[in-house]
């Protein structure tokens, strides 16, 4: 496995009088965007695919990342395949220049034989990157370090046998001496948990054919009526397959000695899955006015039996008891976290798509989908 480590930014030279003693590989060096994807597609000969193991899972959430203006233009997103990769570790908490996060995101780093078991793969997934979104992608995961892997046999379907394969990798390699594995004030996000396995069990789905991805999956896993019929485009996997491949997913997270808080009134992760203000704790909305009628991009949307769901997906991948406390005695974030901010949420027409497939006809072109051809609030 090779290692690449991206340029200090600005925020990273204030990181850096925090920062703390790593370790390192001998074959690293400092590439920008343009040298970076140079190197990964040979001069642009060579197909590059991103071996995905968080929140990239939501297709919704690789939307918003591919350009600028998500909601105007949504942009074509290049299948997702699952898959595995061996010599991994995922785990939650990442040294970030130097600084610990308020919340821990997932990343994986080599493992250590010596030191811990590396006999299970890591369970993800693959997609293609194109050059024209490599900057973006790359600026949303400019934490993280480029770790070129190989997927494991059999390859799934549609990759490349000639492509260059990487993951998203943690710059603390030794797990001995962890860098924020120990830090009171790095917290395991539930909301961010939601968004990862809302974003696999919504997959490709499309409720409309406005071009973005959103997904109700309590209308299909309750078979409501008609459900099946009216949506524009059903997951490309089954419901098995998601749900199988989210319990492997959880089941291949390392367990975490951080302390574990249900956000997902005040999430902490930049975008969580579509909700509504009104179930907004009162510290986020004094500390930030929200236009939008909801905030986050990756469906399905926020309610108490999907969070049971998700409760249920985390259980059975042994993550019960996966952090400094269990699930059952999650604490509440939102009265001792300040919240992050969420960017400017003025309109959420991923929300609207929701609510509008179940208050307008369906079939909808692009044009015809609006904030004012659908309803204010979920049904």
């Amino acid at each position: 496995m090779k290692t690449y480590f991206p340029l200090f930014s600005p925020f990273a030279l204030l990181a850096c009088l925090r920062l703390q003693t790593v370790a390192s590989f001998d074959d690293f060096y400092f590439p920008d965007h343009e040298e970076e994807w140079r190197m990964m597609s040979q001069n642009g000969t060579r197909r590059v695919f991103n071996f995905g193991i968080g929140s990239l899972s939501s297709w919704a959430s690789r939307q918003t990342t591919a350009t600028t203006s998500p909601f105007d233009s949504p942009p074509s997103i290049a299948p997702a395949f699952p898959g595995a990769v061996g010599g991994l570790v995922r785990e939650f908490g990442i040294e970030a220049y130097g600084a610990c996060f308020n919340w821990a995101p997932a990343t994986v780093r080599p493992c250590f034989p010596d030191f811990e078991d590396c006999s299970a793969p890591v369970t993800g997934f693959f997609f293609e990157i194109f050059e024209e979104e490599w900057k973006s992608l790359r600026d949303r995961e400019d934490i993280y370090d480029l770790l070129e892997v190989s997927p494991n046999s059999p390859r799934p379907e549609g990759l490349d046998p000639d492509g260059y394969y990487f993951t998203w990798a943690s710059r603390t390699y030794d797990p001995r001496e962890p860098a924020c594995a120990n830090s009171p004030d790095t917290l395991v996000s539930q909301a961010y948990w939601d968004s990862i396995i809302a974003g696999i069990m919504a997959w490709d789905g499309q409720l409309l054919n406005s071009g973005r991805y959103t997904w109700d999956l309590m209308a299909e896993l309750e078979e409501t009526p008609g459900f099946a019929s009216k949506v524009h485009q059903s997951p490309s996997l089954s419901l098995e397959e998601r749900r199988n491949l989210a319990v492997e997913l959880v089941k291949s997270t390392k367990q975490s000695v951080l302390q574990w808080v249900d956000d997902r009134r005040c999430p902490l992760n930049g975008n969580t899955i579509i909700t509504p203000i009104s179930e907004l704790s009162t510290e986020v909305l004094e500390e930030e006015p929200i236009e939008a009628a909801a905030i986050g991009t990756v469906s399905p949307p926020f309610s108490d039996a999907f969070h049971a769901f998700i409760d249920e997906i985390l259980i059975e991948g042994g993550w019960e008891f996966g952090a400094l406390n269990s699930i059952h005695n999650r604490m509440d974030a939102c009265t001792f976290v300040d919240p992050n901010g969420r960017g400017d949420w003025t309109t959420n027409l991923y929300y609207d798509d929701f609510v509008g497939f179940w208050t307008v006809p369906t079939g909808l072109e692009e044009s015809e989908v609006t904030e004012e051809s659908v309803s204010p609030n979920l049904p």
